[in-house]
């Protein structure tokens, strides 16, 4: 009887009546267990058809009914895995290809599937480990590798990835992928020609490779090319928020844009990222003086100039006026990152979920106040709050408004947001004492600076930052201070021949260049080479602003209409250095020249700057935070009335 079933099955199959076939053979199977083995191969193959037909759960069912059968399947535990990711199961999926593996250590796909759930969760050395098991067991496996490549350059193995990435280019010159993970790569380590010749390589191959006109603008030497770039990307997809964010943060870089303003765009953004959705029902309880649970959600909660602002911020923080959760978005979390964990009352891990679900993470949790840290900077998740996850929102550290319809309050301070500002808002203007503190750092040397010589000027400022207008005025300086020099530093990139090139036409050999990412001792160690420091315009130093003040080194800056430009405005403002504030080029110019022959303040400065600021509001966590919690008690008060 069973081999009279096992012939029909067979005879079915090949007439193309698969579901009938299945359906004898697990009768079969059922009197002669042997016959499993087979019958999870034809659920194999009906899982596959049905996957291809769109049937995603109906090939699951086969799927793991195959795997269950056949204990030594790897394929269709690692199909289970792929069909698990569709319908949005990450821990299943990753259940499933850990089967696939054990069943067979050699399975390349199901390793590379496993190292990107890896990356998305922010498990960074664990997605290493799987791309280096694929490349193992496939070497010539060229999306695998491509995923290595990337993900070594994002753990800062910058040599590392560029040879991996060479590799991808040979197994498949006309592919464009790897040519873009090569490009960001070389980007990352300062060699700028070397990135724009990859990038543009990959652009030829497929002129609408978004990601390609994105990380165009990462190695672009200067803030037109950035913008250009960034358009095409937006052009190419629109739908891409993190693109479109991108966009916006380079539009600061230039003082005017005309209509591509970045608060003008912002506002497009939130139009078309977070359109206005009706409030939800919030299960909070509006009582006006409890105590309040804060969310502050970020992709940026690791080595970074924002951690080092919201560590402090978080130690201030009074723990019987609100709870801190922290809600970390960032896909490689480090040291930094385990630092601030410390810090709050609850630590979650949101790397790799969609906006949608950590919305719906924090209503689950209650969150009475959400802040979203650094919006439209990198790849913050700043749709989060288009849905409204908590009844008050507001926006910290961003370079312009929000612009999303949803979000209530924008922190500003009275320096950076006169009463009589130009800048527009969606968000409703909270004004606070301070608009940040910062973390002094802990490695920093003592400031030392011989007296004597000529002045010596410098800039540690992102060269992008840099505009004709801005290095003419600093031409001017150099000709009126005799012998003068300036130091340019910012990470790696003034090693690079196409960055120097319009500075040394501006300033010839008067600009001298520091090149090598260097730790951060060695980079604060530098400002002890320098007597003052110039700002750039219009978008201001922030953490280079506090770094050269923290040397003992002052900083000439020039104040414009916007935010960005006011930034070391509000900083000198908190150390009562006011007067070191201008409001033209021209005013500019002349403060530092004038700084830089008092050599008698100069000196003064060096040796008592540090004690002053870190006497300042700009170091003092606990006034900080306290001003916070009143801004966001108000708000909270506001909501508690409406509800």
């Amino acid at each position: 009887m069973t081999y009279n079933l096992v012939q029909a099955a067979l005879a079915r199959r090949h007439a193309g009546r698969l579901d009938e076939a299945i359906a004898l053979l697990e009768a079969a199977a059922a009197v002669d267990g042997s016959l499993y083995n087979g019958l999870g191969s034809m659920l194999h193959e009906r899982g596959n058809s049905r996957l291809g037909c769109g049937d995603v759960a109906g090939a699951g069912d086969d799927f793991r009914r195959a795997v269950a059968f056949s204990p030594a399947d790897s394929w269709s535990a690692f199909n289970l895995g792929i069909v698990e990711e569709r319908l949005g199961r990450r821990d299943e999926a990753e259940a499933a290809y850990r089967v696939a593996i054990e069943r067979d250590p050699l399975l390349a796909h199901a390793w590379n599937n496993l190292l990107l759930i890896e990356k998305t969760r922010g498990h960074v050395d664990e997605a290493l480990r799987a791309g280096r098991r694929a490349q193992a067991a496939e070497p010539s496996f060229y999306e695998a590798l491509v995923n290595l490549g990337d993900l070594t350059a994002a753990a800062g193995r910058v040599g590392e990835a560029v040879r991996l990435l060479r590799r991808c280019s040979a197994l498949r010159p006309d592919a464009w992928e790897a040519l873009v993970g090569r490009g960001l790569a070389h980007a990352m380590g300062g060699e700028i020609e070397a990135a724009l010749a990859a990038l543009h390589q990959a652009i030829a191959l497929n002129p609408s490779a978004r990601m390609a006109w994105n990380d165009l603008s990462t190695a672009a030497p200067s803030s037109s090319e950035a913008i250009i770039a960034l358009q095409r990307a937006h052009a190419l997809a629109p739908d891409d928020a993190v693109v479109h964010s991108n966009l916006i943060f380079s539009l600061t870089y230039v003082a005017e844009a005309g209509d591509m303003r970045p608060e003008i765009e912002a506002r497009r953004w939130g139009a078309r990222h977070a359109p206005p959705r009706p409030s939800p029902d919030f299960a909070n309880s509006p009582d006006p003086e409890r105590r309040l649970r804060v969310a502050y959600l970020s992709a940026d909660f690791r080595s970074h100039p924002v951690a080092y602002s919201v560590q402090a911020l978080f130690s201030g923080h009074s723990r019987d006026q609100v709870e801190v959760i922290a809600y970390s978005a960032t896909p490689t979390p480090d040291g930094v990152s385990r630092t601030l964990a410390k810090t709050v009352d609850v630590w979650r891990d949101v790397a790799g979920r969609t906006e949608a679900e950590i919305a719906d993470l924090l209503r689950r949790d209650g969150v009475d106040i959400l802040a979203v840290v650094a919006g439209h900077a990198g790849a913050n998740p700043l749709k989060v709050a288009g849905f409204r996850p908590a009844p008050v929102q507001l926006s910290m550290y961003d370079v312009t408004t929000s612009g999303v319809a949803a979000m209530d309050a924008w922190l500003t301070d009275p320096v950076l947001h006169p009463a009589a500002t130009a800048e527009r808002f969606v968000e409703t203007l909270v004004y606070v004492p301070c608009f940040c503190v910062h973390l002094p750092p802990d490695d920093a040397p003592a400031p030392q600076r011989q007296a004597g010589g000529p002045p010596v000027f410098g800039s540690f400022s992102n060269p992008i930052k840099l505009s004709p207008a801005l290095l003419d005025a600093w031409r001017r300086i150099l000709d009126a201070a005799p012998g003068s020099t300036i130091v340019l530093k910012y990470k790696n990139r003034f090693g690079s021949p196409l960055i120097q090139a319009p500075i040394r036409a501006a300033l010839g050999d008067r600009a001298r260049f520091a090149s090598g990412d260097r730790g951060r001792s060695d980079h604060l160690a530098l400002w002890n080479e320098v007597d003052v420091a110039l700002d750039s315009y219009p978008f201001n130093g922030s953490t280079t602003t506090f770094e050269a003040l923290w040397m003992g080194v002052p900083v000439v800056t020039l104040a414009g209409a916007h935010f960005v430009s006011r930034i070391s405005a509000s900083f000198l403002a908190q150390v009562g250095l006011s007067d070191l504030v201008t409001r033209d080029l021209d005013a500019y110019v002349d403060r530092a020249v004038a700084l830089a022959g008092d050599r008698a303040r100069l000196a003064a400065l060096r040796a008592g700057l540090r004690t002053r600021v870190a006497a300042s509001p700009l170091c003092d966590a606990k006034t900080h935070a306290q001003a916070l919690e009143a801004a966001y008690r108000g708000l909270w008060r506001a909501w508690c009335a409406r509800s």
